[in-house]
């Protein structure tokens, strides 16, 4: 019966270190993530603050054109046909 007793806590303590390792290794993970989004959103306030910068020297030394003035091609879109069907990947 002792004997049966040392295995059954070298099985639960052999089961709380695989779970231990395995929540570990995802909180690593999720900080790993954290730390690059971070990394990211700092890049992002460098190019909101650059582009705030730029943006009022050129938002008016061109005139906004209205949305029906803007520029129409000249051919219009073939229809797709046998010969020219765009095939899926």
């Amino acid at each position: 019966m002792n004997i049966l007793q040392i295995v059954f806590i070298m099985l639960m303590v052999l089961f709380a270190a695989l779970v231990w390792f395995f929540v570990n290794r995802a909180s690593v993970r999720a900080n790993e993530k954290i730390r690059l989004l971070q990394e990211i959103l700092e890049q992002q306030r460098i190019q909101t603050a650059l582009l705030q910068t730029l943006a009022p020297a050129t938002a008016f030394s061109t005139p906004l054109e209205p949305e029906t003035a803007m520029h129409q091609p000249d051919d219009p879109v073939p229809e797709l046909d046998a010969f020219n069907v765009i095939p899926e990947r």
